[in-house]
């Protein structure tokens, strides 16, 4: 294209703001009304796309079906973008073709993008989820009004100075096609928040943009985006077969509400994921992340002093989720429930200082093979639910809670497995609808028989045990309505003669249901000997836990005799023996102090240094030991400490000469 013309249509250009794979952006000013706006030159507007470069180096349409073709479909899309009026969507003010390219105008924004914002500051959790969820709103307004964005990723989120986000874009990836963006590069950087179904060529509807929406924020969350460095065309692969990874995987300083979301949006099937951006958004406000920012406004607020002082807010922010996940803990123990407390403190601990004393064992053979597995056939059911169950077994209740979600993403019906999951990460289950049978087939060949009659009886006297109010409403499921179909169908009443036709239909209706009620029982016998045989590795991991407990604690009370006796050296080892099996955190801390105290008898002051400062960086600031230890640590600093360097001492001058 040749040299660029100062004005479009009703707009002066100014200088260029940015450039992206699908056109620049320039300043300009409305010379209607004065107003600074941001003005896109599309790229499809190029030769690729029924534009060519003439002699003189000046663009211009040729007059083919192709440019005609983009013109009108652009046209045609920007203009119903430009329908859109949200907070949340940035405001489309111009658009047209000139004879070298397709523009749009919009409002101008001033601030970053999230790309640019999350590259230059690592954004606080509770704002990477305040930004999504705006992007929500904003989306669920577009999805009202019949227009898909197909391109939601960071660098299309814009976050204003005054804190609100803006998505900018609508209509150009619809109007432009896919064809035309892969040739102008416009797909680098993309696949990453594409859905399978947009990569496979499926149905694109609003569940599309809402995946891109749960990729968005996996990636703000976890501070790396999917598949980071991978061809595009690898992506593109992955993408359509592989699920995206958990947050108690990707973020372990997340909490468990928030993995679910981020779970739950990024599907592989898009029946599972929200059904509208009105509703992701109001899980995402039920978050620990979101509540700690406390209300709409204060959250938009926040955003805008980030953006001034991002350092001080992401520490006051992470501050409030880390005494958020503590609360969880200490009700998670209060109710017994130590794997879940055990998580909360990990992601406590995680919000402020990235590490974390709660070190997790390493992989079995058994599990290294199942992951080897796993890779060949990432969606396998089976090989999901018995990783859950070795990680569990053995203690690891992190990946446990992250396999048992990514299990229930393909069997969201087993509510075994959602309760282990509930119990895991939230440390009680949820609760669950009353228990209803189903009526037996002799019941129903016995309703078959007495027009009804029977199974009216059987229904009625089940409601009443069960207490319910409405024992007068009908049966709702299949196996109960079937008799009262029978009765309509032959007149029903006492001593009422059925048609044979009715007795025929009958049978088959009883056939049916005889072979839905068995699959029934073999589902519910699969699950009982799941149920059991996860509930068994648990108890046997419970019991080696038990058995190793009691081996630390013996090795524990073995050191501290050893170091009453004066045997330094053996406690060194004992307790490098010890640390080496990754005990739980208090046996870890004792120990730790037993081997300082032995290192400084040996005259190993270095190493007994490096004890003190693990045990003062792991322990809890209430921890009655350390005062002791603080002081102990100052007293070796100060041993350690070279003397001052006073120079080389002068030789005095002798009476009369050198001898």
């Amino acid at each position: 294209m040749g040299a660029q013309e100062t004005t479009l249509d009703r707009f002066k250009l100014g200088d260029e703001l940015g450039a992206g794979g699908m056109g620049r952006v320039l300043r300009a000013v409305d010379t209607t009304n004065g107003a600074v706006v941001a003005v896109k030159l599309v790229h499809g507007s190029d030769a690729s796309a029924g534009v060519a470069d003439n002699p003189s180096g000046s663009g211009v349409w040729q007059d083919n079906d192709a440019g005609q073709e983009l013109r009108q479909r652009f046209l045609r899309e920007v203009k119903t973008a430009a329908a859109l009026h949200h907070p949340n969507i940035c405001r489309v003010v111009g658009w047209g073709a000139s004879k070298r390219e397709l523009f749009m105008a919009m409002e101008l924004i001033e601030g970053p993008s999230a790309q640019k914002l999350h590259r230059r500051h690592r954004l606080p959790l509770a704002l990477s989820v305040e930004l999504v969820r705006q992007l929500c709103e904003g989306l669920d307004h577009a999805h009202h009004h019949g227009v898909i964005h197909r391109d939601i990723k960071p660098a299309n989120i814009m976050v204003a100075d005054s804190g609100v986000v803006k998505l900018v874009d609508f209509g150009i990836a619809r109007a432009v096609g896919d064809e035309t963006l892969t040739q102008t590069g416009a797909l680098l950087g993309t696949p990453a928040y594409m859905s399978p179904e947009q990569v496979t060529g499926g149905v694109v509807d609003r569940k599309t943009d809402l995946f891109a929406a749960g990729a968005t924020l996996l990636t703000l969350a976890s501070g790396r985006m999917r598949f980071a460095g991978m061809e595009p065309t690898s992506i593109l692969l992955k993408v359509s077969r592989e699920p995206a990874p958990t947050l108690f995987e990707a973020a372990p300083q997340a909490s468990p509400a928030l993995a679910r979301v981020v779970a739950r949006a990024t599907s592989l099937d898009p029946a599972r994921r929200f059904s509208t951006g009105a509703e992701m958004a109001a899980a995402l406000r039920q978050t620990p992340e979101w509540q700690t920012l406390g209300s709409a406004d204060a959250a938009v607020a926040e955003i805008a002093a980030f953006l001034k002082a991002p350092d001080e807010v992401r520490d006051r922010l992470n501050q409030r989720l880390r005494a958020s996940h503590v609360r969880r803990a200490t009700a998670a123990e209060a109710r017994g429930a130590h794997d879940a407390a055990l998580l909360a403190r990990r992601a406590a601990s995680l919000c402020v200082d990235d590490d974390t004393i709660m070190r997790e064992p390493a992989d079995t053979e058994a599990i290294v093979e199942l992951r080897r597995a796993l890779e060949q056939t990432p969606t396998a059911p089976g090989l999901l639910k018995r990783l859950a169950d070795l990680y569990r077994a053995h203690d690891h209740p992190r990946l446990a809670a992250a396999f048992l979600l990514r299990y229930l993403q393909e069997r969201p019906s087993d509510s075994h497995a959602a309760t282990q999951l509930a119990v895991l990460a939230d440390g009680e289950a949820p609760p669950g609808p009353a228990f209803q049978r189903a009526l037996s087939t002799r019941e129903i060949v016995d309703g078959i028989a007495t027009g009804g009659g029977a199974a009216q009886a059987v229904v009625a006297t089940r409601h009443r045990e069960r207490g319910a109010a409405s024992s007068t409403r009908g049966p709702t499921d299949g196996a109960m309505a079937a008799p009262a179909a029978v009765v309509l169908m032959g007149g029903g009443g006492e001593g009422a003669r059925l048609p044979r036709t009715v007795y025929v239909v009958g049978a088959m209706v009883v056939a049916g249901l005889s072979l839905a009620f068995f699959s029934r029982f073999v589902d519910r016998t699969v699950d009982h000997v799941q149920q059991e045989v996860s509930d068994n590795q648990a108890s046997i991991g419970r019991f080696e836990e038990n058995n190793a407990e009691r081996r630390h604690q013996t090795s524990l009370q073995t050191a501290r005799g050893l170091l009453e006796r004066g045997h330094s050296s053996a406690v060194v080892t004992e307790v490098t023996t010890l640390l080496a099996q990754r005990p739980p955190t208090t046996v870890v801390l004792e120990a730790v102090l037993l081997r300082a105290a032995a290192r400084e008898a040996l005259g190993d002051a270095t190493s007994a240094r490096l004890d003190l400062e693990l045990f003062l960086r792991e322990s809890g600031v209430d921890d009655p030991r350390r005062a002791a230890a603080k002081s102990k640590l100052d007293e070796l600093y100060a041993r350690l400490a070279p003397p001052p360097t006073l120079g080389a001492p002068q030789a005095l001058p002798v009476a009369g000469g050198p001898r």
